[in-house]
């Protein structure tokens, strides 16, 4: 393995996701590593294909080469955004608002004013609604798919 580099699998995971997902309100990165033998299991979910390949490019520069890709990549129809109040030191965290995710950083969600309205995470969208980002508790899957 080439040195200065993350050893273990973890390790490699964990720089990746450090890179690719800083902040977990508005990435999902949820990538484990089971060894078997000299091989490497990846399971879990992410939101974007760049962060599955770059979670694949690092285990390989680190000399990982038998590797079993289980990762899906959302976005899933299930997969829920989360807007409230963050919890403080003198309250409890508190969801206020659901949206639903229609792909990449993008989601829909009913307005105070009745209306429907299409957004995003993303600060390059037209539709990035800083607010919204401000109030994002998390992002979350409601449902699990039967497989």
């Amino acid at each position: 393995m080439p040195p200065g580099r993350p050893r273990t699998p973890e390790a490699v995971l964990k720089a990746v996701k450090d890179r690719v997902a800083p902040d977990t309100r508005v990435a999902v990165f949820d990538v484990t590593a089971e060894r078997q033998g000299t091989s490497v299991i990846l399971k879990g979910e992410v939101d974007a294909t760049t962060a599955h390949d770059a979670a694949l490019s690092a285990l390989r520069a680190a000399g990982y080469s038998e590797i079993t890709d289980q990762v899906r990549v959302l976005p899933d129809p299930a997969l829920g955004d989360f807007f409230g109040t963050k919890a403080s030191a003198d309250r409890p965290e508190r969801i206020t608002h659901v949206a639903i995710s229609v792909g990449g950083r993008e989601f829909i969600h009913a307005t105070g004013s009745g209306t429907v309205r299409r957004n995003s995470l993303d600060p390059a969208s037209s539709l990035y609604s800083e607010s919204l980002l401000e109030q994002l508790v998390k992002v979350r899957r409601i449902f699990k798919q039967e497989s």
